[in-house]
């Protein structure tokens, strides 16, 4: 078997790549490359063959455009005659030009640097040299495309070839990119350090075959549903396609006799059109005389997978079809569902963390640098929910999912990254572009918080990290990312919080009857009561907190009770009854209001024992709790309500007394009484100081 030599020089003359059979046949070492060049440099003024070290050498060239050419010789030292090697001068190219087969070369940076008339053809160009320095990027769709280089990649790595794959390919030799089967071989090229200079690629169409063999194996397969009187509805067609035969289970899902179909057209019985359907099997078969297969929405939504197979006459002709519909509708929906649930969030709709992961390998290449990461995390989401219930936990995170859609751009990919973080991948985006992302999100949270005028504000603690060049890694980026978010949400949280427990205390002021002046007024009594009982200046702001929160859980509790103009039903008022267990969760949370959490949850206690919601008595109810109870009720009843008027405080301070040893602690009355006669004789003096029983209140530690 002949040995031939292979040169690559590029267009500045400098030898690319050799094998060692060229350097052989012109008596050079490996490492005489620049002498290998120099023979080379002579070829457009000498004419071939060349004799060089007692050997007469054929050669030939192709020519690789702006990438330079390819030198191809082999030793014809004793040719039987020169015209012999003459004809034998051109044989390997025009072997290769005349394989059916596709053959073609390239570079490590994955760009031909030569193609056969086959390969050519198959990508829609008249010539092989429109095909040099072109990439697959170039020819095929970019998913496509970037599933071949990351193919060859693996191949330029590991110098492994890819042999034996089939895949699914576009042929545009024809003007209609039909979708063909390609068997595939890539082949490494080595120089001679061993060094992968290149690949050599082959491909097959095999596109018959497969359909054969398809073919065979539906045909087995429907023959069987035939025979076992499957619902698939089979029908015989001619020319038309005209009807000739159906089945019962058309007969039956169109409510047709088959008198009242056959000899009609499909699509006029079908589909009520006066054409053919796009796309039609039966239609395809006629046309090709091969199977078909196609999936048909019919005008109801319906999904139909059709198998149409042509029936040959003597002379080869198509002489009817016969085909196979499945309804497939509920299949499809299933597989669309699987696929949606494999991929997104349920509960946002956002892609899930699956595909995120996926989504960085595919997007950390060269090309879409700089990448930026955002991490973001959904503040008080754990208050939300324990405070408002998973429900409306739900609706929050739903809340910030559509922000975060809304800021960032269609190609950028934002997904739930996992409970209450979110993540967004940002390709082609600087770390300035990326903080316009954040300030975008910022304000989006301030104008969803402004519109749904809830008991809280959205906020959202963030972090963003950069890929400025090829040779970082993701994962490094990715930690930073959130590391910064977590940073953010550090020094974000107190004034977080203080803007969260400030709308709490607006949304209260929204309650009927719990307007800004009944605060006040409660406020103000609080004061005076803390001063005659001779709280420090800690515990009376202590106490103002509870006067001003008591309520607190009410902001959880529906608007529609809150609001409600009449009396409560049982089932309602149980539900109102919550508040002060509601209230108590959501001031665990916040380190300001831990002082007043107990007072929050005991301020409907009742003195003897009757209250709720523990049915604490006496004692057992924090100070704090049952100086609020005593102000609360006589704010409530000396100011006016929807369904009554308010009572004078004459009235309202019998009320009181009435409850002492009841419903409150009668020496705390004691001294409410003697505050507010002390605030009406003249409310600009300073109360006077009271002592109270502390055995019978036993009175805990403000911070309890």
């Amino acid at each position: 078997m002949r040995k031939i030599g292979i040169v690559f020089v590029d267009t500045g003359g400098t030898v690319v790549a050799a094998n060692e059979e060229a350097f052989r046949l012109l008596s050079l070492e490996p490492q005489d490359t620049f002498r290998l060049g120099e023979f080379l440099a002579r070829a457009p003024q000498e004419p071939f063959p060349w004799t060089v070290g007692g050997r007469t050498l054929g050669i030939t060239t192709l020519s690789c455009g702006q990438l330079g050419t390819v030198f191809v010789f082999w030793d014809i030292t004793h040719p039987e005659n020169l015209q012999k090697w003459l004809e034998e001068k051109d044989l390997f190219l025009k072997i290769i030009n005349a394989l059916p087969a596709h053959v073609y070369v390239k570079d490590t940076n994955h760009r031909f640097i030569f193609a056969n008339e086959a390969e050519a053809r198959h990508h829609g160009f008249s010539s092989p040299e429109e095909m040099i320095g072109k990439t697959d990027f170039d020819l095929y769709p970019e998913e496509l495309a970037q599933r071949y280089w990351d193919e060859e990649e693996e191949l330029l790595r590991t110098g492994k070839p890819l042999l034996n794959r089939e895949r699914e390919d576009l042929d545009r030799a024809t003007g209609e990119q039909r979708k063909i089967w390609i068997a595939t071989n890539k082949i490494p090229i080595f120089d001679e350090r061993g060094t992968i200079t290149g690949m050599v690629g082959v491909n097959w169409d095999i596109t018959e075959f497969k359909r054969v063999a398809e073919a065979l194996k539906a045909s087995e397969r429907e023959k069987a549903l035939i025979l076992d009187a499957l619902e698939d509805q089979v029908a015989y067609y001619e020319e038309g396609p005209k009807i000739v035969w159906v089945n019962r289970a058309v007969s039956r899902n169109f409510h047709l006799e088959p008198g009242d179909i056959v000899g009609k057209y499909c699509f006029e019985v079908f589909e009520k059109r006066d054409a053919p359907c796009s796309g039609c099997a039966t239609v395809k078969a006629f046309e090709s005389g091969k199977p078909e297969e196609a999936e048909v929405i019919s005008h109801d939504g319906t999904v139909w997978h059709q198998r149409a197979y042509p029936i040959l006459d003597e002379e080869g002709r198509v002489f009817r079809v016969v085909t196979i519909s499945s309804n497939i509708t509920a299949r499809k929906r299933a597989e669309e569902r699987i696929l949606y649930l494999t991929f997104r969030d349920p509960l946002t709709g956002l892609y899930n963390r699956l595909y995120f992961e996926d989504a960085v390998k595919r997007l950390d290449v060269p090309r879409q640098l700089p990448l930026s990461v955002v991490m973001a995390d959904v503040n008080n989401l754990k208050l939300v929910n324990d405070a408002f219930g998973h429900a409306m936990g739900d609706e929050l995170l739903k809340k910030v999912a559509a922000i975060l859609t809304r800021a960032c751009r269609k190609e950028d990919i934002v997904a739930r990254w996992g409970g209450d973080e979110f993540v967004i991948l940002l390709p082609r985006t600087s770390a300035p572009a990326s903080q316009d992302v954040l300030q975008r999100i910022r304000k989006f949270c301030e104008e969803e918080s402004e519109k749904e005028g809830g008991p809280f504000p959205i906020s959202v603690a963030l972090g963003c990290a950069t890929k400025e060049r090829e040779d970082e890694d993701i994962d490094a980026v990715l930690s930073e990312a959130e590391n910064r978010m977590y940073r953010n949400k550090i020094v974000e949280a107190k004034s977080s919080r203080a803007a969260l427990i400030l709308s709490f205390e607006q949304s209260l002021r929204e309650i009927p009857g719990e307007m800004e002046t009944h605060y006040r007024r409660m406020r103000t009594l609080a004061r005076r009561m803390g001063e005659a009982l001779g709280f420090s200046q800690a515990e009376l702001e202590t106490l103002d907190l509870l006067a001003r929160l008591h309520d607190l859980g009410k902001v959880a509790i529906p608007r529609a009770i809150l609001f409600k103009p009449g009396p409560l039903t049982q089932e309602e008022w149980e539900e109102a009854r919550k508040h002060p267990e509601i209230g108590y969760r959501i001031a665990r949370v916040f380190p300001e209001l831990l002082p007043v959490a107990e007072g929050i949850l005991a301020h409907h206690e009742r003195f003897d024992g009757t209250g709720y919601p523990r049915g604490l008595k006496g004692g057992e109810i924090p100070l704090l709790a049952r100086i609020i109870a005593i102000i609360d009720a006589f704010v409530a009843m000396t100011s006016d309500r929807p369904n009554r008027k308010a009572l004078s405080r004459t009235e309202a301070l019998e009320e009181i007394t009435k409850g002492a040893g009841t419903q409150f602690d009668p020496d705390l009355v004691r001294v409410f009484l003697q505050v507010v006669q002390k605030e009406s004789r003249s409310p600009d003096s300073h109360p006077l100081r009271y002592a109270v029983n502390r055995e019978n209140t036993h009175r805990p530690p403000l911070s309890e």
